[in-house]
């Protein structure tokens, strides 16, 4: 819930939440409010939330990447899928944030990694 509503949040939705979709949203997105969701480390969050799964040393179970789209998987899925949505809303039409994302060590490596698996990566 929090994830759509950061999605909401940075795209300035004002119909009623509850009938639309976080991930085919294609609002306009507010730079003031980018540069917010950026400056309080929320982007670090998403990308940390996007590694979790998939990390053998923070928990034994952990995932792989192709596994991801199986039934079983679909609450990760979905969480990883905002995840991204909310990253491509935060970078749009924002050159800042985008080379922060560039810059950060491993990020691109990983996104890539993750392309083919319906996760909006490319997006």
């Amino acid at each position: 819930k929090i994830l759509s509503d950061l999605i909401f949040f940075v795209q300035k939705v004002s119909e009623d939440k509850s009938t639309v979709s976080p991930l085919d949203l294609e609002e306009p997105t507010d730079l003031a409010r980018q540069k917010v969701v950026q400056e309080q480390g929320i982007v670090d969050i998403a990308l940390d939330i996007l590694r979790v799964p998939f990390d053998s040393s923070k928990h034994a179970a952990a995932i792989q990447v192709e596994d991801i789209i199986l039934p079983e998987y679909k609450p990760y899925h979905y969480t990883l899928q905002l995840c991204y949505r909310l990253i491509k809303q935060v970078i749009k039409s924002n050159p800042y944030c985008s080379r922060y994302l560039s810059e950060r060590p491993g990020t691109v490596d990983f996104m890539q990694a993750q392309l083919g698996y319906q996760l909006k990566t490319a997006d």
